[in-house]
């Protein structure tokens, strides 16, 4: 059974509640960065079974820890959480005991609740805007890439490819359609298409299946 969540810690660390009693059963609950790197993992093997109240830090958080959490900086502002515990698939009563654990014993609560139990939750409100109205269809890519990019600062290995998408509007600050001329914005809207295309057809070259797999 998997179980999976976003966190944004922007405004605040979040703490997660990991149960240590999982039936025997083995479980794992991994933290990925926006980039989709691997943060840390607890459970059967990483942990010794072991859960446990782990706060989850953003880059930008100054404030005082409480000091008996265990806690996990975090290098971008959104973090990728996903928990697993393997579960007999023929047996329905084994599957709902599952799901129950990971429902009712997984927790999520933002630090200043998990402080101050009595505040109330806060609404979330995403600034982001997926499609801001005045960049087409078929130049969206660019603008969600841009926005990741405002999100997730560079890696000194990847400076030079910046220095490069600055030529097509991309940068740091995000996609700046407006300032592309007509011949830029044709080349944009061919590049995603075929860019696929180039991919699709590097991939088959790239891997062998064998048995169910991939190589």
């Amino acid at each position: 059974i998997f179980g999976q969540v976003w966190f944004d810690l922007s405004e605040e660390p979040v703490v997660v509640e990991i149960p240590d009693d999982h039936g025997n059963r083995y479980f794992s609950m991994a933290f990925y960065d926006y980039r989709g790197d691997l943060i840390r993992t607890m459970g059967t093997r990483a942990t010794g079974g072991k859960g446990g109240e782990y706060l989850l830090v953003g880059p930008h958080f100054r404030g005082e820890l409480f000091p008996t959490l265990n806690v996990i900086q975090c290098p971008t502002r959104y973090v990728y959480g996903q928990g697993r515990i393997v579960v007999n698939k023929e047996d329905p009563a084994e599957i709902a005991t599952v799901v129950n654990i990971m429902r009712q014993y997984y927790r999520v609560i933002p630090y200043s609740r998990w402080i101050d139990p009595s505040l109330p939750p806060k609404p979330y409100q995403s600034s982001e805007k997926v499609n801001p109205g005045i960049i087409p269809q078929d130049l969206q890519f660019f603008h969600i890439l841009g926005e990741a990019m405002k999100i997730v600062p560079p890696r000194e290995e990847e400076r030079g490819m910046y220095a490069l998408f600055k030529t097509i509007g991309l940068s740091e600050h995000g996609f700046d359609y407006g300032t592309l001329g007509d011949h830029a914005k044709a080349g944009l809207k061919k590049a995603v298409p075929e860019a696929r295309q180039m991919m699709v057809s590097r991939a088959q070259s790239l891997f062998t299946y064998t048995s169910g797999w991939f190589y």
